[in-house]
């Protein structure tokens, strides 16, 4: 948080190297990637940067912003609709020529995964805004979503309100705040292979939070290994490095990849479905994937149809009533991050009694088009079957449009995140006013990712990760201090730079939820009953 800031000029001034130099330690760092048996990259925000996303302690960090109250005044670029780097790219060629054979990542903003890393090859270890994971122990299964997965109901909790799709348990995001602890298993992968790295590459990292800045220092503190460390500020790693350079990732890693003679291909986005029919149940599936079978929500709606009608979904499972026709044909909306229009897929023949296709696709975000190919039918990906799935979608002339569910309220057990001010002062300020809770655009600049609500006036505002307008409106209005988050649910005072909890918050709590989901949580009535 803002207390992990830079806060002397030293650590905070940006220093770069001169063209040559740049091109002079590309040429060592190309040289030490041919010569090395284990190399890893370790990343931080920095990597991430010339997409848009702001890092945490540069000038216009969000910590360091935050430390001072003042407001940014770049415009941030929401990660959902970022595109990866050229350094993000870079890696996933390293990664196929077989150079880099593991990435360690602190962020969580998903671009490492988009840009085609395999979750084999990468510990994140810090999760991931696009990540749910199964809690059952004994599964432990992963679902990739193309939104936001967090829509937990506190700070205490993780739940996300899905299931397992294998066993029926509860999924919970995978985002690791101030005073988690991180994955157990990414923290041993990170370490497993820091311990096995000859070269280990850090970029855009401030390389201060541990314990995954032990896992670079133990590279660096090794005889014959060599670290290599690309930070545009100092770290308290550099009089280990091997080789120390000042400045950009992007740049760098562009005189690297020259050197060593290797493309770094433009980004597309990668996407997969596989359609299944049962003609003897009825039945037609339509399932989204990633790159590694992982399953994938990436399909706003999905329209099944066929001469006889047409029906459409618009939450998952994609489960449709088979027609009796000759063919039938399936159209994917998707979220529209990068301007996907959506797609209609070949028309499939309906006299096979049992068929399944998967269908990769690629999208181009310059084009604004997609390429479309039906893999053969021994490399069909599997289709996971439905668990409490919901009544199936019938055809009708005009459309059958399923209506969005209420999130169940869960409480997985060893979830844990940042332990809220019980205490603050300023929650008194609310006994003289009536809040009015709506879900709104940010009333300046008409966004509706991440908003906040401020508890003493009802004005909607968006977050400080989208253009900091909460923030401005807390620096402008010192009084209106106690804000309401609709992506989590949670509660800030801005004087306090702190969450909060308070029993006076728990009917704004319940107000919220209903904003948000059309009902309350269980939990939250259960609290209010109990005083």
């Amino acid at each position: 948080m803002s207390h992990t800031a830079h806060t002397t000029p030293e650590q905070m001034e940006e220093h770069y190297e001169s063209p040559e130099q740049m091109r002079s330690k590309a040429r060592r760092i190309a040289q030490m990637i041919r010569s090395s048996n284990h190399c890893v990259f370790f990343t931080g925000a920095g990597v991430s940067t010339s997409t848009g996303i702001p890092d945490f302690r540069g000038p216009q960090g969000v910590w360091t912003l935050a430390a001072k109250g003042e407001q940014r005044t770049e415009r941030a670029v929401d990660t959902l609709a970022a595109l990866p780097s050229l350094t993000h790219m870079a890696m996933v060629t390293l990664i196929r020529e077989g150079r880099l054979k593991f990435v360690i990542s602190q962020n969580c903003d998903g671009l490492h995964r988009r840009s085609g890393i395999p979750s084999d090859k990468i510990a994140e270890l810090h999760g991931n805004t696009n990540i749910e994971r199964c809690t059952n122990p004994s599964c432990k299964k992963e679902y990739f979503r193309d939104y936001h997965v967090r829509r937990a109901h506190g700070v205490f909790e993780h739940e996300t309100g899905a299931h397992c799709r294998l066993c029926g348990a509860p999924l919970v995001d995978t985002i690791v705040n101030f005073g988690e602890n991180l994955p157990t298993s990414a923290l041993e992968a990170g370490f497993r292979h820091a311990g096995q790295a000859d070269l280990l590459i850090a970029l855009g990292s401030s390389l201060t939070v541990t314990p995954a800045a032990d896992m670079p220092r133990e590279v660096g503190r090794r005889r014959r290994h060599d670290l290599v460390i690309c930070n545009k500020q100092i770290t308290p790693l550099d009089n280990l490095a091997s080789l120390r350079v000042f400045g950009n990732c992007d740049d760098l890693m562009r005189g690297v990849m020259e050197e060593l003679g290797l493309p770094i291909h433009p980004w597309r986005l990668h996407r997969h479905v596989i359609v299944h029919h049962d003609a003897a149940q009825g039945r037609c599936s339509v399932q989204g994937c990633d790159e590694d079978g992982v399953p994938a929500s990436i399909f706003e709606s999905v329209e099944y149809g066929a001469e006889g009608g047409t029906a459409r979904r618009t939450r998952e499972p994609f489960e449709f009533v088979c027609f009796h026709d000759e063919t039938a044909r399936v159209r994917l909306t998707f979220f529209g991050h990068y301007g996907e229009p959506p797609l209609d897929l070949p028309r499939y023949s309906l006299r096979e009694p049992l068929a399944t296709a998967t269908y990769d696709l690629v999208y181009s975000p310059e084009a604004r088009s997609w390429d479309v190919t039906q893999r053969p039918e021994r490399d069909n990906l599997p289709l996971l079957p439905p668990v409490g799935a919901a009544p199936l979608a019938r055809p009708s002339a005009s459309g059958d449009v399923a209506r969005r569910p209420a999130v169940a309220p869960l409480d997985p057990p060893g979830m844990f995140a940042v332990e809220p001010k019980r205490d603050c002062p300023h929650v008194a300020r609310l006994a003289a006013v009536q809040p009015e809770i709506e879900m709104r655009p940010c009333e300046v600049c008409g966004d509706n990712r991440e908003n906040w609500i401020c508890l003493l006036c009802n004005r909607v505002f968006c977050s400080r990760y989208v253009n900091e307008h909460m923030l401005q409106h807390y620096q402008e209005n010192t009084e209106h201090c106690i804000g309401g988050s609709f992506s989590d649910l949670s509660f800030w005072c801005f004087a306090c730079d702190s969450y909060i909890e308070a029993p006076e918050l728990a009917p704004l709590k319940v107000a919220m939820e209903i904003a948000k989901f059309g009902e309350p949580s269980a939990q939250s009535m259960l609290r209010i009953r109990s005083g």
